[in-house]
């Protein structure tokens, strides 16, 4: 089996799930270090490959490598995991997402072919057909509504302030402070709001007081594309222990897909998102284990690569956020939005739904 994932980070925490089982689990791509892995791969003698986009489409040895009779043989399943991004991606800057539907030329008729993602709204369902060419698909779904979550949209503010107001509640509850992702939109404004917090923290960003300058001891760090592997495996692994000192990761989309911490209960968007799936997946992050979370967007002007639809969201000020949100995905419901004594969005301000 193969499947075609978007993020290393994604293929090393579902290898790690499959470490103890009896199957042989592997990825390629530049991070893979050891030499007999590639040598497995094409020999057949894994059976649960992940790889790239980029690697499946562009690299001709893992291309040509379907087409071997060992391939022809035993591969049973292609499939694109966190697909709707064969849509927001595929036209934009990673277009090997694109060309996925060339693979069915490709590998023999019998092959089973599964895409899965847990935000797709309708249109990006029928591209994802399109794309990779499924005719009279069978459809398992549901809504990725969650009714523990509730949703608000202020206006954008500078980076000293914004870190400012978090680093008032911070500074007094400390490793006690809920965890917290705060999403940006590019990896200067990682470097910013980072630095930020450094400013206004000093050296109280280290816990417990006095600690050493060590990544262990820190309550805010960084986890962007462009940090070293060992550095994303450190954060990860840090920011899922319920009791960890790590209490708020600034990151960019790398970390919005397959990230699976259960006791997230803030998210902070500083900037505003370009879609709807993109969005509901990073704000997917939170309340992953049934307890009230809050998801914040500080919107600025919206731009050209802002979708109508999220620009609809962001100028809202009548509807409720909810229904606006998800009313395109598939399998929504208005049934899904029951009264709930939590706060549901600044517009409904308590549940009224």
């Amino acid at each position: 089996m193969i499947c075609v994932s978007p993020l290393l980070s994604i293929m090393l925490d579902q290898q790690g799930k499959y470490k103890n089982d009896k199957f042989s689990v592997e990825f390629v791509g530049e991070a893979q270090t050891d030499r007999t892995v590639h040598k497995k791969v094409v020999n057949g003698e894994v059976q649960l490959l992940y790889i790239s986009p980029e690697s499946i489409i562009d690299n001709h040895k893992y291309r040509d490598m379907l087409l071997t009779p060992i391939y022809k043989q035993r591969l049973v399943a292609l499939v694109v995991d966190e697909a709707h991004c064969i849509r927001t991606w595929g036209d934009k800057f990673r277009r090997a997402f694109s060309k996925l539907g060339d693979l069915r030329s490709i590998v023999p008729s019998g092959v089973n072919i599964m895409a899965l993602t847990a935000t797709a709204t309708q249109q990006t369902f029928h591209v994802i057909k399109e794309r990779l060419s499924m005719n009279r698909p069978v459809l398992v779904s549901t809504s990725p509504f969650r009714n523990n979550i509730a949703y608000v949209v202020v206006p954008k503010i500078d980076g000293d302030q914004f870190c400012a107001t978090i680093c008032t509640d911070l500074r007094i509850k400390r490793s006690s402070y809920p965890k917290t992702v705060i999403f940006v939109r590019s990896y200067t404004d990682c470097c910013t709001i980072y630095l930020g917090f450094r400013r206004e923290m000093g050296k109280e960003i280290l816990d417990p007081l006095g600690a050493p300058e060590m990544s262990q001891f820190l309550l805010v760090d960084v986890f962007t594309r462009v940090n070293t592997q060992e550095k994303k495996e450190q954060v990860m692994a840090s920011f899922k222990v319920v009791e960890s000192t790590l209490r708020i990761v600034i990151a960019t989309t790398a970390f919005g897909m397959g990230v699976d911490c259960p006791n997230i209960h803030q998210i902070f968007h500083w900037g505003s998102p370009s879609v709807k799936e993109e969005y509901v997946q990073e704000v997917g992050r939170a309340g992953r284990d049934g307890e009230e979370s809050v998801a914040t967007i500080f919107s600025e002007k919206v731009g050209k690569h802002t979708s109508r639809e999220m620009k609809e969201y962001l100028e809202n000020s009548t509807v409720c956020r909810r229904r606006l949100l998800f009313q395109e995905f598939l399998s929504y419901s208005e049934k899904d939005i029951t009264v709930r004594e939590i706060k549901c969005c600044d517009i409904c301000k308590y549940v009224i739904c």
